[in-house]
């Protein structure tokens, strides 16, 4: 299924650079005047192919693991020990994607309707997370301290970034109609992540909420696209995800960043 692979495979960049990242890591303070350096392997019992993908305060760690038969299965590794994260409705794919100090973690699954559905499990309960259940892929690849979180959602296009803020989510993309996915998000709402461009070229960017328009009305749905987008910014829709009969939400302004080494 193309937005399956769509949604999968945009995320190996971001393994990669964590490798970078742990890499570089060890370099720096090897020259700062550390001598010795500590690396602790993370491999399920069962793996073929494992990933850690975040951490918190407490050292917990997520992360993602493929087994011998291609099943996908998220864990958490802390004090010691593994635990098995699956989605009770997932289909052979369940990964675990960021944790915060709280010890709330975010992910994705793939359910037996060919959808992604984003997740949060906190205190051993699972809760979906959908942009548009049914219509919508979604996936969620980053948590703050707040509990807010966000990532991507798809219909059959490109993927759209989002974050849900206080509740509310905003969804928008790099340049216009670009896939985008939010990997990182701090507790002032700022989010980086990545995006594609026309050619196919990948970007980092950085974005955060500088304002906002006027207050428009929508129905009981909450997922109605608002016309036209807001030119002083990246902003493209906004989707309230609080369940109140009549929904007020605001156009939001963003500062986009396209980051770019030289």
């Amino acid at each position: 299924m193309e937005l399956r692979k769509t949604l999968v495979g945009q995320l190996s960049p971001r393994m990669a650079l964590l490798t970078l990242f742990v890499s570089l890591t060890g370099l720096l303070q090897t020259a700062a005047g550390v001598t010795s350096y500590k690396v602790q392997k993370i491999n399920p019992a069962g793996a073929t192919t494992s990933y850690a993908i975040g951490i918190n305060a407490s050292n917990n760690v997520v992360g993602n693991y493929t087994t011998s038969t291609g099943v996908v299965l998220g864990y958490k590794f802390a004090a010691g020990k593994y635990t098995i994260i699956k989605f009770p409705t997932a289909n052979k794919f369940t990964r675990a994607n960021g944790i915060n100090d709280a010890g709330l973690i975010v992910g994705d699954f793939f359910g037996k309707d060919n959808f992604y559905h984003g997740f949060k499990l906190s205190a051993g309960k699972y809760t979906q997370f959908d942009i548009s259940k049914g219509t919508a892929s979604t996936s969620i690849f980053a948590v703050n301290n707040n509990g807010d979180f966000g990532g991507a959602s798809a219909v059959a296009g490109p993927n759209e970034g989002f974050v849900s803020i206080g509740g509310v989510v905003s969804l928008f993309s790099g340049s216009g109609t670009d896939s985008t996915l939010v990997l990182g998000l701090n507790k002032s709402g700022e989010s980086v992540g990545q995006y594609f461009d026309f050619s196919g070229n990948s970007h980092g960017f950085f974005a955060r909420l500088v304002g906002y328009h006027h207050r428009n009305r929508l129905s009981r749905r909450g997922t109605d696209r608002l016309p036209g987008n807001y030119r002083r910014g990246r902003y493209h829709r906004l989707v309230h995800q609080q369940p109140r009969p009549i929904l007020r939400i605001h156009r939001q302004c963003w500062s986009f960043h396209v980051l770019r080494f030289s």
